[in-house]
């Protein structure tokens, strides 16, 4: 029996045949297969990572690491952490006296405070596109002019500290005022003995631990025979949070998964047929 009238089985099916044996399947295949490639191409789009969170807003002073990094004879700087006074609770306060003396040509301090519990690993987590900072600070006493010194975001990569490049945020205000810093891009750090050398924010980066870097700058630039008065400050630092956001990743739109399944079915029932039309 036919479904062509006029045309038996064997007719229907000699015909067939001889229109399959014709089209250049293999020409069809190869343009599929460029096809369904450069339609995933040009329709993959770039997705973020999810943003991760660390912040600090009770403060527990055997969390925070405190590296001095410079300090002049008679300087002294103390870290402590109240229960109450801060920008609602406990906060991050720091005692620097300086003791009066003679013959100093620059008295100054810098510490960097590092929190063993706000840490980021790019090669598990992924790499960082952004990194965005924020912290209240206030200043309790200070020098005649208003200042209490300065501060900015710090981070410790392998060991070694990166400090941002940048101006440091003076403690001028005696409430609390909140500070924040976008340091999307590498190069808005620098380590300690060099500007050329900036965190790795790849995959193949290592650990990351945030904190801060705080500075009183230079206090007294006394000559030899002439004394530097005493002064001292008291700072406090409050609700610090890390934010960062992951390097987008490419993957491909619904749509282009859907026709690369529809282009690779159609490769594999024409291979099906290929075989089959060999085999009889």
């Amino acid at each position: 029996m036919s479904f062509l009238p006029g045309f038996d089985a064997q007719e229907v099916r000699r015909w067939s045949e001889a229109l399959w044996s014709i089209v250049p399947w293999g020409i069809i295949m190869k343009t599929t297969r460029w096809l369904v490639l450069g339609t995933l191409l040009s329709t993959a789009v770039g997705t973020t990572g999810a943003q991760v969170t660390l912040t600090r807003t009770d403060f527990a002073l055997s969390e925070w690491e405190q590296v001095v990094l410079e300090n002049s004879t008679g300087l002294g700087i103390s870290p402590s952490a109240p229960s109450s006074g801060g920008n609602i609770g406990s906060y991050l306060q720091l005692d620097v006296a300086s003791f009066e003396t003679s013959g100093q040509q620059q008295r100054a301090v810098q510490a960097a405070y590092i929190n063993s519990g706000l840490i980021y690993n790019p090669g598990t987590s992924g790499a960082i596109s952004s990194l965005n900072f924020g912290f209240d600070v206030r200043r309790f006493v200070g020098l005649s002019n208003g200042s209490g010194g300065s501060v900015a975001p710090l981070l410790r990569q392998g060991g070694e500290i990166f400090v941002f490049s940048g101006s440091l945020t003076n403690f001028s205000q005696n409430n609390w005022t909140p500070l924040g810093f976008d340091l999307a891009a590498s190069n808005s750090w620098r380590t300690l003995s060099s500007a050329a050398v900036n965190p790795n924010f790849s995959v193949t980066g290592g650990v990351m631990e945030f904190g801060f870097r705080y500075s009183t700058g230079g206090l007294c630039s006394a000559n030899v025979g002439q004394s530097c008065t005493s002064t001292q400050f008291q700072v406090g630092l409050d609700n610090y949070t890390v934010t960062i956001t992951p390097a987008s990743t490419t993957v491909p739109e619904p749509s282009t998964v859907a026709l690369l399944a529809v282009g690779l079915a159609g490769i594999v029932t024409v291979s099906r047929r290929r075989r089959l039309t060999v085999t009889n």
